[in-house]
C-alpha cells in the first residue's frame, strides 16, 4: 500500500509552488527584537469564549494597538479595515496589478485556559516567557505566530515575515479573525 501511495503522490499531483522572484535580498533579522515583540504579543489574553458574555474587548483593542506600535511601516503603507470591531484586514497593493494577489491569514484569538490545567503549564499562559530559547505562551503556535510573522515591514527589526513582502510586485493581504468565522 505504501508503494501505491508514493506512486500516486508523485504522479498525480503537480507542484504548484511559485518560484521566488530574482533579486530578493537576504533578510537582516534583529532576533532579539523579534523575540521581544513575539513574547509581548503573547501577553494579550485575546480569548474567544463560547459564552460571549466573557469576551474581553479591551484585550483585542490593546492587541491592535500593540500591532500598530510594533509595526509602524505596515500601518503607514497598508490600508487597514476593521471587520466586526475586532478582526483586521490589511491591504498592501503591489506595484504590478497584472499579477495575482497573495492572501495570508492568521488569527489573534486563543482558546480559554481550563482552570483545572493552569498548574500544569510550564509557565503562565499569558506571560510570554522566553526560557532556554523557547517562547512560552497561549497562542505561540496557534496562531499569534502567523499574525506576527506576517507583520514584517522589511526593516532589520522584523520577524522573518518580511520575506513575504520582499517582492513589491505582489499585492499583499493579511486577515486576522478573532473567531475564525470569516465565512459565516
Amino acid at each position: 500500500i505504501a508503494a501505491i501511495l508514493v506512486f500516486r503522490a508523485t504522479t498525480t499531483f503537480e507542484d504548484q509552488q511559485l518560484e521566488p522572484a530574482t533579486g530578493v535580498g537576504e533578510i537582516n533579522l534583529d532576533q532579539s527584537g523579534a523575540v521581544q515583540r513575539f513574547s509581548r504579543a503573547l501577553t494579550y489574553p485575546t480569548i474567544s469564549y463560547d459564552d460571549r458574555s466573557n469576551f474581553d474587548a479591551g484585550a483585542f483593542r490593546d492587541f491592535h494597538d500593540f500591532l500598530e506600535a510594533s509595526y509602524p511601516l505596515v500601518h503607514e503603507r497598508a490600508s487597514k479595515t476593521l471587520v466586526s470591531d475586532y478582526s483586521l484586514v490589511y491591504h498592501l497593493p503591489g506595484s504590478d496589478p497584472s499579477l495575482q494577489p497573495v492572501l495570508y491569514m492568521g488569527h489573534m484569538d486563543v482558546v480559554p485556559i481550563e482552570e483545572i490545567t493552569r498548574g500544569e503549564w510550564t509557565h503562565p499562559p499569558f506571560d510570554g516567557v522566553v526560557d532556554d530559547g523557547i517562547i512560552w505562551g497561549r497562542g505561540s503556535v496557534d496562531d499569534k505566530f502567523t499574525v506576527i510573522c506576517f507583520a514584517g515591514e522589511g526593516e532589520p527589526h522584523t520577524l522573518p515575515g518580511s520575506a513575504l513582502d520582499a517582492d513589491p510586485r505582489f499585492p499583499f493581504y493579511r486577515i486576522s479573525s478573532e473567531l475564525e468565522k470569516v465565512a459565516k
